[in-house]
């Protein structure tokens, strides 16, 4: 299996309910989404880089293939831990607190959360050498309170805190800047989706899918 391209990851941590985990990624982007400012952060215990694959050849779909599964993977694998979180600005610093619960009317700054924790994962197989692993007893929680402390933010580095009371998710991020490739933020919708949207309704899906 093709190895994802490495970039320093970033430190930093998770805890969820029942455990707590070391982030193996944290990376950030600065994008628009409906005309509002964003920084998108992408932490995991797992590894991951910016760009899908080790090679220049983008066209070549079965390279492309193999790099998609390992995203797959490494997001769905037993034991991950994933969270994604979108700081949204109308004005004002960058730094500061991102209240949950804000909006564009109420504030300049607000945040969205969202968790995903797999519990159980099965190996697949496609026939072939190519595997990927699709959870069959996943947590996907949605943060309704809390907030995000952003510290820090240049073209190096993204560093906070995160606390969700509502659904047991917190910890700290010290993530680099995805500043020449958003190929994977691309690719999970981040720059398109809303919370809800993410990671799909596994009820109504099959590894397959996040191929398409």
């Amino acid at each position: 299996m093709m190895l994802l391209t490495a970039i320093a990851c970033g430190q930093g941590w998770v805890s969820y309910p029942g455990g707590r985990s070391e982030l193996e990624t944290a990376m950030w982007i600065k994008g628009t989404i409906d005309g509002t400012d964003t920084v998108i952060l992408l932490l995991s215990n797992s590894k991951l880089g910016c760009e899908l694959s080790t090679t220049d050849d983008e066209d070549d779909p079965a390279l492309v293939e193999a790099a998609l599964l390992d995203v797959a993977t490494a997001l769905f694998r037993e034991d991950a831990r994933n969270l994604v979180l979108w700081l949204k600005r109308t004005g004002g610093d960058a730094l500061g607190t991102y209240d949950v619960a804000g909006t564009a009317e109420a504030q300049a700054r607000w945040s969205e959360g969202l968790y995903m924790g797999v519990n159980e994962a099965e190996l697949d197989y496609d026939g072939g050498l190519l595997r990927s692993y699709a959870p069959v007893d996943y947590d996907v929680r949605e943060a309704g309170s809390g907030e995000v402390e952003l510290t820090r933010l240049d073209d190096d580095a993204a560093e906070g805190t995160f606390s969700f009371d509502d659904i047991e998710v917190a910890g700290r991020f010290d993530a680099a800047h995805c500043a020449e490739s958003i190929e994977l933020f691309e690719y999970l919708g981040l720059l398109e989706y809303g919370p809800t949207d993410l990671f799909g309704a596994f009820e109504d899906t099959d590894t397959d899918d996040l191929l398409d």
